[in-house]
């Protein structure tokens, strides 16, 4: 009996061993297998989710800051529409009423508010401020600011925040560069804010912040000089709006983040300085390095967050030092952030845990089976033990085949069946854990096929916005199509890009660019055109119905022609894409792209974002053609205005000068550069009787009105100026009046001259008529007195009477000789090629004694460019030698006489053309001014025993030879006498031998 126990002791106890240690190893091994699973499962799906929920945030940030790059470029856009609408409060007034947008803000009090939506202007200020810095017209808030609120903005403590220097800034600036400041406002503090709430959230009766961002732009004329500025003050509340509302959970949008949850948006400038919430200096130094990306930190209620930021792209004014605007960040508080993994996680642990406890309930169902069994089975045979030992063995070891069923006919027989049962529920188990790991791997490859998509279309709205940004600042229109082009192999992932453009006059569509093609391929594209009236192919079509067509395989394709069968033929292309390019609802052009080097099929993608970008590339083709037309337009208005051989004048509704070209400014002989805005009345003020002129015309009722004035050139001279002015339409605030000059020195030159020449032609024919008639008396009168001479021998005192008679008689003769020299014109047969050097020479050899005697220095200065002149040299020389005895009578205590002879061009001559110049300047007492205009005149003369005779001998003779005599003088200062004498041209020998009516040889052109 004793050795029956021992032997069923053993039995049991190997028993035992033989089944209970498998099955502990067996547990132990699956088990910790499922464990392992499950933590793998747990880490790699955690990490899976938050990479592409940082992704996801990461590209909302990018896009947000494109919308306010895209903003901030609209902004200088309506300034640059500003500067070209006219300087008036109403068009003012219009501009900021159009410009609106929507805010989304609570009202009420603290305990009961209201959300509610309004458009406010979108900019608070509206300004034309002019040169001097004063203010011509300010729009606040829509309202038109009397003229007695307008501030002088040059000095800081004038404008709105009390230290602003944009004026200062502005006025720096180049025409073509706008100064955008950062957010300027009053300071409010926490207390300020919050009021009587305990939090911000709370804080509906507080004080707001309230800022503006200045974006002005200068106004110069055609010469640089500065013309005043424009300005608008951007609302920053409009910025704000952009990330007041972001809530990145599900909700999406709400009225009033709150802070304490970390669940928010806001955006900051390019200092670090935030618009709209709390300093992140980390952030602000990616973001001046032009980076976005996702980063941990915690947020002002110390709650770990995950925040994405991105750069606002913007190179304006004092933006250009980083090239961006500011940020945008995006913050997601961590365990929101993590939400998703977590309930992952859960859910694996869960299954996990419940695996787990199934497993251990049936290894402990299966050890108390096992006791039971061993109890039975310890008096059977040992073979079904070393049976069931053996198969537990192939179980513990993992292996597939094995069978725990056996034949017994007693309880091992049962113990072995039900053992089987279990482990083939064990394997199940085992089996469902791994269909779960591979549902999650499949998973986990569909998250990273998903990011892959998610970064292809980030990198396509990468380069749109890249392209949207560059066709926002560029005007070229080949520069644009380039860019459009590359965009679209570059940026969407296409081989190859074609750009067909319209020609209205052969209604054609014509290759105008390509890019990726090899030359041979874009030499047969650039030679191809298709009549879109005729001809039926895809672009044509495309073209006439203004909607896309993608064609995934042109030969299985049933609209496709034979026109677009031949052209798949000719360049191996199967699989394309054709956008329309619309200006204004019309079609001006068509956009293809394919993928015929790589072979890969064409994506929706793809074809949806071609045509954006050929939206985009229609609205740029649309504002180069605008800017052309504006240009154009303008440089040709500039260009007239300039270059108008009259001076204008324009005259706006205050008073002030609104234009002036240069051609006024020299017959006004005003300054270059007048500053513009200034009132009239100072610009005439110094010319005199204009000023006088101008005031009686501008308080006056006629329309048009024309006056005659003269002005003291830059040279002393005086210059005669017509003066047309005219009213302008009223409604034109920059022009109310017109006024047009005309030099008419000439003219009344001219006038002058032949009334001069008038008067001296009628006292020359009396004077030939009175000589004549006198010198034949006097002539017997001498005859008689002489014979009474001599019959009066003898008588001494007789004789001296009749001699002083004779003297006096001798002088009535040289009188009479005077005035028929004056009157007698020379023989133009005496007229020759004539050096006046030479003459001048000869002349001054007759006077040295006198220049000797009254202590005269003679000066000559021959130019060596010097030609000869026709005329008369015996003539000459009489002429000069009376104008220098005249200049040796003016130097009494000695002086300088000096004498120049130069050739003079059309414009300076006295002549209708170039000239041979004699200019004689002395340095006596001069000649009154008031006399100048009679010292040609016979008989005049302010000499003692002067008869007045030798100038007007000197105009005649110049005259007679076809040029000018012209004088110059300042009473204590000289005189000096100009002669201008046509040049020398020869005359065929026939010409002159055919011609005997006195042909003048002299004449000038």
């Amino acid at each position: 009996m004793a050795l029956s126990s021992g032997i069923f002791r053993k039995f049991l106890l190997a028993f035992l061993a033989l089944s209970l240690v498998p099955l502990c190893v067996l547990g132990f091994f699956t088990i910790e297998r499922i464990r392992q699973v499950g933590t793998r499962a747990v880490e790699s799906t955690t990490r899976e989710l938050e990479r592409k929920s940082k992704e996801a945030i990461e590209v909302r940030a990018v896009e947000l800051a494109r919308r306010v790059s895209v903003f901030l470029k609209a902004c200088e856009a309506d300034l640059r529409t500003l500067q070209m609408l006219p300087r008036d409060a109403q068009v003012y007034q219009d501009f900021s009423r159009t410009h609106r947008g929507e805010i989304w803000t609570r009202e009420g009090t603290n305990e009961d508010h209201t959300e509610v939506r309004r458009r406010i202007p979108l900019y608070k200020e509206v300004a034309f401020i002019g040169p001097d810095g004063r203010e011509r017209i300010r729009v606040v808030d829509d309202r038109i600011v009397g003229e007695g609120e307008l501030r002088d903005v040059s000095v800081p403590r004038n404008t709105t925040y009390k230290s602003e220097t944009y004026f200062q800034e502005t006025r720096r600036l180049p025409a073509d560069q706008i100064h955008v400041s950062h957010v300027t406002g009053w300071y409010v503090s926490r207390e300020e804010q919050l009021g009587r709430a305990s939090s911000v959230e709370e804080a509906v009766e507080g004080a707001k912040y309230e800022g503006v961002v200045r974006f002005a732009l200068p106004c110069r004329d055609d010469d640089g000089s500065f013309q005043g500025m424009v300005m608008l003050s951007l609302d920053h509340r409009h910025l704000m709006e952009m990330t007041q509302h972001i809530l990145p959970t599900e909700e999406r949008f709400v009225v009033f983040p709150s802070y304490s949850s970390g669940n928010y948006a806001f955006m900051f400038d390019d200092e670090g300085w935030i618009i709209s919430h709390a300093n992140y200096p980390f952030i602000a130094r990616q973001v001046r390095q032009g980076r976005s990306g996702v980063t941990r930190t915690f947020n002002v209620g110390g709650n770990p967050r995950v925040m994405a930021y991105a750069p606002i792209l913007y190179d304006t004014g004092p933006y250009k030092k980083y090239g961006i605007f500011g940020g945008i960040t995006i913050g997601v508080q961590t365990a929101k952030f993590a939400e998703p993994a977590i309930w992952i996680e859960r859910q694996i642990v869960g299954l996990v845990r419940r695996t787990r406890a199934n497993f251990l309930l049936l290894v402990g169902l299966s050890m108390v089976g096992a006791v039971l069994a061993a109890y039975v089975l310890a008096r059977a045979i040992t073979g079904p033990l070393r049976f069931l030992t053996a198969q537990a063995q192939k179980v513990a070891a993992g292996e597939g085949s094995w069978d725990l069923r056996i034949r017994t006919g007693d309880e091992v027989e049962i113990l072995a069946r039900e053992f089987h049962r279990m482990t083939v529920e064990a394997q199940a188990h085992r089996r469902r854990l791994e269909q779960s790991l591979a549902e999650l791997e499949a998973s986990k490859q569909s998250l990273e096929a998903h990011s892959e998509e998610l970064q292809r279309q980030l990198h396509v709205f990468k380069n749109l916005h890249y392209l949207s940004h560059y066709l926002g600042v560029v005007f070229d229109r080949e520069m644009l199509l380039g860019a459009v082009l590359k965009t679209c192999v570059d940026g969407l992932g296409f081989d190859r890009s074609i750009l067909y453009l319209y020609q209205a006059e052969t209604h054609q569509l014509v290759c105008h660019a390509t890019f990726g093609f090899a030359p041979a391929e874009e030499a047969r594209a650039k030679a191809a055109r298709y009549d879109v009236r005729h001809h039926d192919c895809v672009p044509t079509r495309v073209f006439r119905h203004g909607e896309a067509i993608f064609v995934h395989d042109i030969h299985k394709d049933r609209g496709a022609s034979a026109l677009d069968l031949k052209i798949s033929r000719v360049s191996g292309v199967r699989v394309f894409a054709f956008v329309p390019i619309k200006v204004r609802d019309q079609v001006i052009g068509v956009l293809g792209a394919d993928n015929a080097s790589s072979g890969r099929p064409l994506e929706k993608i793809q074809v949806d974002s071609l045509q954006i970008l050929a939206n985009d590339a229609a609205r740029a083709i649309e504002r180069s053609m605008l800017y052309g037309q504006i240009a154009q337009e303008r440089n040709f208005v500039q260009f007239i205005f300039r270059h108008f051989t009259m001076g204008i004048i324009t005259v706006d509704a205050a008073g002030c000068l609104s234009s002036i070209n240069p051609q006024a400014e020299n017959l006004l002989a005003l300054p270059r550069g007048v500053r513009l805005h200034r009132p009239w009345k100072d610009v005439f003020a110094p010319l005199p009787g204009w000023k006088e002129a101008v005031e009686a015309f501008w308080s006056g009722d006629d329309q048009e009105g024309t006056v005659e004035l003269s002005v003291a050139g830059e040279d002393g001279r005086e210059r005669f100026v017509e003066a047309h002015l005219a009213r302008i339409d009223a409604e034109n605030p920059d022009v109310r009046l017109l006024i047009v000059l005309r030099d008419v020195s000439s003219r009344k030159k001219m006038e002058e001259h032949l009334r001069r020449s008038d008067r001296l032609i009628s006292l020359g024919t009396l004077s030939a008529g009175i000589a004549h008639e006198i010198r034949n008396p006097l002539t017997g009168v001498c005859l008689m007195l002489d014979d009474l001479h001599d019959h009066l021998m003898g008588r001494p005192q007789e004789q001296a009477i009749i001699t002083r008679a004779m003297q006096e008689m001798e002088r009535l003769e040289n009188l009479i000789h005077s005035l028929l020299d004056f009157a007698s014109p020379a023989s133009t047969d005496r007229r020759k090629a004539t050096s006046l050097d030479q003459e001048v020479q000869r002349t001054l050899f007759l006077v040295n004694k006198q220049c000797r005697t009254r202590q005269i220095h003679v000066a000559v200065e021959v130019d060596p460019k010097s030609v000869p002149v026709a005329l008369d040299p015996d003539r000459f020389r009489q002429a000069l030698l009376n104008i220098v005895l005249n200049g040796i009578d003016a130097m009494e205590a000695g002086g300088r006489l000096s004498i120049q002879v130069l050739p003079v061009e059309e414009a300076q001559s006295l002549l209708d053309g170039p000239a041979m110049r004699v200019c004689v300047r002395d340095t006596g007492t001069g000649i009154a001014r008031e006399d100048l205009p009679y010292v040609f005149d016979p008989f005049f003369s302010r000499k003692a025993g002067g008869v007045g005779l030798g100038l007007s001998i000197v105009h005649s003779i110049v005259e007679e030879s076809g040029g000018r005599v012209h004088v110059e003088s300042e009473p204590g200062s000289g005189t000096t006498f100009i002669m201008d004498f046509p040049l020398y041209q020869e005359v065929p020998a026939a010409q002159a031998e055919g011609e005997g009516d006195g042909t003048d040889l002299g004449r000038g052109r």
